[in-house]
């Protein structure tokens, strides 16, 4: 006669226990930060490089509040000029001003690499 052991856990229940050990986990909150500061990094590589001011401007905050109880961070880029950086200025000709700036998709490119899509990413 063999001897066997059976157990009937959810995956709801697998789920909830990894979140409650992660959650006590210090190095759930560093390498949370250090992803995000590479995020950060890579958003910076893609962005366009006239003074400095935009590429320079992209940082790292905390949020406020957790997702589903974990730590969470974004990456955020507060120049004045970063929606029309990123979404450039002429989509339907030039400007009556004179002129249109291209749309660099800095988001895009960031959430791209990392296998992602724009829509994931929060825009302020």
């Amino acid at each position: 006669m063999s001897a066997s052991t059976e157990f009937n856990v959810s995956l709801t229940e697998i789920e909830r226990e990894i979140l409650v050990q992660a959650r006590r986990q210090n190095e759930t909150e560093v390498k949370g930060r250090e992803f995000a500061e590479r995020v950060k990094d890579t958003a910076v590589d893609y962005s366009p490089v006239d003074e400095g001011r935009y590429a320079g401007a992209w940082h790292v905050d905390p949020r406020q509040r957790t997702v589903n109880g974990m730590p969470a961070w974004r990456v955020k880029n507060d120049d004045p000029k970063a929606n029309m950086i990123e979404n450039g200025t002429g989509q339907n000709g030039p400007r009556a001003q004179g002129g249109s700036s291209p749309e660099f998709a800095v988001r895009a490119k960031t959430a791209a690499h990392y296998g992602g899509t724009e829509e994931l990413i929060e825009a302020d």
